[in-house]
């Protein structure tokens, strides 16, 4: 399991919210980023692009400070729920709704907070 105080986030792939026709059409976790280096939104999907051309949160985003699209590939969706829960736990960002949490096992079987995220 990936521990998220590892991952750089500034230092992962990313696009121009403007520019999201340019994601990769591949799975894994994405970051809503603003200019401040503050992550807004985490999420998960099966293909970036596909996933940010209509994302419910687009109206949220459009306004900020020069937001961008970072992502973190990952190809299985079981793995992604838990790194995507792991990531939401340790950056509560602003636009996940993470008020509601319960346990889960982890991928090498230690229980771990998983965060409900609402509103997806």
């Amino acid at each position: 399991m990936i521990e998220p105080s590892t991952i750089d986030i500034a230092s992962l792939p990313s696009v121009g919210l403007d520019d999201r026709r340019m994601l990769p059409g591949i799975a894994g976790i994405y970051f809503a980023v603003d200019s401040f280096g503050t992550i807004l939104y985490i999420g998960r999907t099966n293909n970036f692009r596909d996933r940010w051309q209509r994302h419910e949160k687009l109206k949220d985003l459009y306004g900020l400070n020069q937001v961008k699209l970072a992502w973190y590939e990952h190809p299985d969706d079981l793995v992604l729920r838990r790194i995507e829960a792991a990531f939401i736990l340790h950056f509560l960002p602003v636009l996940n709704d993470t008020r509601t949490v319960r346990k889960v096992k982890s991928v090498n079987g230690t229980p771990m907070e998983q965060a409900i995220v609402t509103g997806k």
